[in-house]
């Protein structure tokens, strides 16, 4: 499962590099509008995968293989935001430690209660 993961993703992933090739191929043959070709090499390239899956001897699991692809092919996007969560909760943390900074401990209200030492029990007989 894991391995259909990781071809899918690295399927996606490739498919903006393989775009250009595949575009110079057809482009004496077929005129394709540049979304259209992006999801035919995505579809090409998870072919090859599957095919590789095949070849591997793994069990393919199609879902997971689309999941990695989908993972693959917009990894720059799904980065950024990535990138944008992370500097925000930094943010939100740093305002807190700020804030937190000048106040002072407070005495709790309600005093624990002290505990008194249990009775001794007297040793039983053997």
């Amino acid at each position: 499962m894991l391995f259909n993961l990781i071809i899918g993703a690295i399927a996606g992933y490739a498919t903006r590099y393989i775009e250009a090739p595949l575009g110079g191929l057809l482009t004496g043959k077929y005129e394709m509008s540049k979304p259209d070709l992006r999801v035919l090499t995505f579809v090409l390239l998870l072919l090859a995968a599957s095919i590789l899956i095949s070849l591997g001897g793994r069990d393919g699991l199609p879902f997971v293989l689309l999941v990695g692809g989908g993972i693959g092919i917009f990894f720059q996007y799904l980065l950024g935001i990535g990138k944008d969560q992370y500097a925000q909760q930094k943010t939100k943390m740093e305002e807190r430690k700020a804030s937190a900074g000048g106040s002072q401990s407070v005495e709790p209200r309600v005093k624990p209660a002290e505990k008194k030492p249990a009775a001794k029990k007297p040793a039983s007989k053997k």
